[in-house]
């Protein structure tokens, strides 16, 4: 193998990070992963899972969506949900490949914001180092 791809290898499998967010009810849901320190650092994201619960309102859509470093950042994923009165959606994806801005964050918005409706977001991903 080169030496970049024993580096890849070694972020891939060593340099692992996850977050969730479960707000109350009426939130919006905005979850970062973690930021690099120096701007020598790609955050990969791989993994996706959410759900949203309408417990009483009526039909809702909600939006699901990844941005590139900041809440008003450029939208690099998104998907809408129409969630009707008294269910609930839950969505995974895997092997996603979204990747930020290299020295920057991804950051997951969720506008869930009527009274009774409730989400939660899972993401999972890696950090790769570069030696530029």
């Amino acid at each position: 193998m080169s030496k970049r791809s024993d580096g890849l290898l070694a972020d891939l499998l060593g340099q692992r990070w996850l977050a969730t967010h479960s707000p109350a009810a009426a939130a919006t849901i905005v979850l970062a992963s973690p930021t690099p320190t120096d701007g020598h650092t790609t955050i990969h994201l791989d993994h996706l899972s959410f759900s949203i619960k309408n417990m009483a309102a009526a039909t809702h859509t909600v939006t699901t969506a990844i941005r590139d470093a900041s809440i008003a950042g450029t939208v690099l994923w998104s998907m809408d949900h129409l969630v009707t009165n008294a269910t609930s959606k839950e969505v995974t994806i895997s092997n996603m490949h979204v990747e930020a801005t290299k020295g920057k964050p991804l950051v997951i918005t969720q506008d869930t914001v009527l009274a009774s409706v409730k989400a939660t977001v899972n993401i999972a991903g890696w950090s790769e180092q570069h030696q530029d």
